[in-house]
């Protein structure tokens, strides 16, 4: 009996001697790995900082209003485009007519060209019957 529960003591304690083996290489690469994490969030965080003062020294007012001028083609308003909303015609009016005179600047807006269809792509099976029908007339 004693022969027995000594084996069986000795076979428990192999057991644990190897759990604990296992559960401190677990841990240590559960480190490792958190370490890691921390610095690429360390990182992380270095590069958004750096993004913030970047963006705070674009979104600067001089800077966007140099950009706006060199990009954009604005001019600055004019007291004859400022209307009242009584000026203004009503969309009955502009779709009655396209009469210059609605428009404060004398021109009327170009009516816009119906979009044309697109042109069938010819299929690889029969190249000769398309051919015959984009000849040109």
């Amino acid at each position: 009996m004693s022969r027995t529960l000594t084996v069986l003591a000795l076979g428990l304690t192999a057991a644990m001697s190897f759990g604990l083996y296992q559960l401190s290489y677990a841990v240590q690469r559960l480190e490792d790995e958190l370490e890691d994490l921390n610095r690429v969030l360390a990182q992380d965080r270095e590069n958004i900082a750096v993004l913030h003062a970047e963006w705070s020294y674009l979104a600067r007012p001089e800077a966007l209003q140099d950009r706006a001028r060199r990009h954009l083609a604005l001019a600055p308003l004019e007291a004859r485009q400022i209307v009242t909303l009584g000026e203004l015609p009503t969309k009955q009016e502009r779709l009655k007519t396209d009469d210059a005179s609605l428009w404060r600047d004398g021109a009327a807006p170009k009516p816009r060209a119906k979009p044309v269809a697109p042109r069938p792509v010819p299929s690889a099976r029969a190249p000769a019957r398309v051919a015959a029908f984009e000849a040109p007339l």
